[in-house]
């Protein structure tokens, strides 16, 4: 989830859902590590690392053979660096 000077996704992530389109988030789980958990709406998230917002650990985690092997489309996919931040997001 978006943080102080960088662009703000809760309404591209609202509306993502709204559309019907899977959205998933990053969990930090180690120094340089990573996993992505499913998101919808209203889930409860957690400030992790420098107050990032972030999902809870039992939320549902998503790879991507599960896009690959489901019948829905993975729509787009964004991968980047902000800040020495690593953030994705699966639509």
């Amino acid at each position: 989830m978006s943080m102080g000077g960088e662009p703000v996704t809760d309404e591209i992530i609202e509306r993502a859902l709204e559309d019907g389109k899977r959205v998933g988030i990053p969990l930090c789980v180690g120094p340089h590590e990573m996993v992505v958990k499913e998101y919808k709406s209203g889930d409860e998230l957690a400030r992790g690392a420098f107050g990032i917002r972030e999902p809870l650990a039992e939320a549902t985690e998503i790879n991507a053979d599960e896009f690959r092997s489901s019948n829905s489309s993975l729509r787009g996919m964004l991968e980047g660096r902000t800040k020495n931040r690593a953030w994705c997001w699966l639509l």
